[in-house]
């Protein structure tokens, strides 16, 4: 089990980082230094490389095996108070969102790690991201994630991303050379004023459901996050659910706040004093969650559209059949030659006998009537 650093000096990860360095001819064509921005306001920018960024996926508490993590960068500048990150990666709370590390050789360590499963017959799917978000402003830059995409998607390898970022649009033209893939965009409410105090750096609520909308007509599976739900302050039940129905959402995922021991405290000391203080004490209840819960399932179900439980969507390995080997026609040159089987001794020809005489048969008389 890992340490519970709680001390980034210390973390091993958060260690390696230092400052930003140009690694190619790619990278300089971002500015004239080739660095990119070394800050988003209070947020530093840094690179580490050599580990990191490439896990097995769990699920449900449980190591999967079957499927991979994927994460471009380590922290995120989106600073979301309820994040589960920093307790899953034990690293301090109170600096989360003040610093994204990007995780320059990430793509060279993906190859590698493609090829050599491809080599033991294997395909896994593949989550951007679980511990951050591959689409935060430091990709407009860095495009970490866009490599590692361009990777699988040469490879056509099963790929599920979530973010809370429009900035997933650029890559709209790989997300259609996937065969198996999954979009979604977390919203976990609809009240842009409550997003301004819980996500203060993440997009606005209606770029992400503009964005959701055009994947949607894009042809790509599209989900929405609603994780998690945000009691009703401007949109009642009935009218989260047409909200991501009219999304384009095919559906949603949605769960309560985990992790109360350690989010609420930062919940409390964003929400006090405010219009919306209520909804620390919402969360701590399992009670009104519940609740809420139940109100969203019935509208939800109205409309037809799955509201489902899991934070992530199961590997496609789980829900879906392998697909068979490709077939082709064999030309008659690749046609084998089989030798045909004789019997061991060849009985004498007889000589043709006469057929027998044909026998009629008289049908009986037809009855008539009176």
């Amino acid at each position: 089990m890992p340490m519970d650093y709680r001390n980034d000096t210390v973390h091993p990860m958060l260690r390696r980082a230092h400052d930003l360095s140009q690694l190619s001819l790619d990278d300089a064509q971002r500015g004239a230094d080739g660095l990119g921005r070394d800050s988003y306001g209070l947020c530093k920018v840094l690179e580490s490389d050599g580990a990191g960024g490439l896990t097995d996926f769990t699920m449900g508490g449980h190591i999967t095996k079957e499927a991979w993590s994927l994460n471009p960068y380590a922290g995120c500048l989106h600073a979301c108070a309820y994040c589960y990150v920093p307790d899953t990666i034990h690293a301090e709370r109170k600096r989360w969102g003040s610093y994204v590390v990007v995780k320059r050789d990430l793509p060279t360590r993906l190859a590698r790690a493609v090829a050599k499963a491809e080599k033991a017959g294997l395909k896994h799917t593949t989550y951007l991201s679980t511990a951050t978000d591959p689409y935060q402003p430091a990709e407009a830059e860095h495009r970490i994630t866009r490599k590692c995409l361009e990777i699988l998607a040469r490879r056509d390898w099963p790929v599920e991303v979530l973010t809370r970022s429009p900035l997933v649009l650029r890559d709209l033209d790989l997300f259609t050379q996937f065969s198996q893939i999954r979009v979604g965009l977390s919203v976990p409410t609809l009240d842009d004023q409550v997003r301004r105090v819980l996500e203060p750096a993440a997009p606005a609520i209606p770029a992400r459901l503009r964005a959701l909308r055009k994947l949607s007509d894009s042809g790509i599976s599209t989900f929405a996050n609603y994780t998690p739900a945000c009691p009703p302050t401007t949109h009642d039940a009935d009218a989260v659910a047409r909200t991501f129905l009219d999304a384009g959402a095919q559906w949603v995922n949605s769960k309560g706040l985990d992790r109360k021991q350690t989010v609420l405290a930062p919940l409390w000391e964003r929400l006090r004093g405010g219009p919306w203080e209520d909804l620390t004490k919402f969360f701590a209840s399992n009670d009104r969650q519940a609740a809420w819960r139940a109100e969203l399932d019935t509208a939800f179900r109205k409309l037809g559209l799955v509201l489902s439980r899991p934070f992530f969507n199961p590997p496609f390995e789980w829900v879906t059949a392998p697909l068979p080997e490709p077939t082709r026609q064999l030309t008659l040159g690749e046609l084998p030659i089989l030798p045909m089987a004789m019997p061991a001794t060849v009985p004498p020809r007889r000589a043709p006998q006469p057929a027998a005489p044909v026998r009629r048969v008289g049908l009986p008389p037809i009855a008539r009537g009176p």
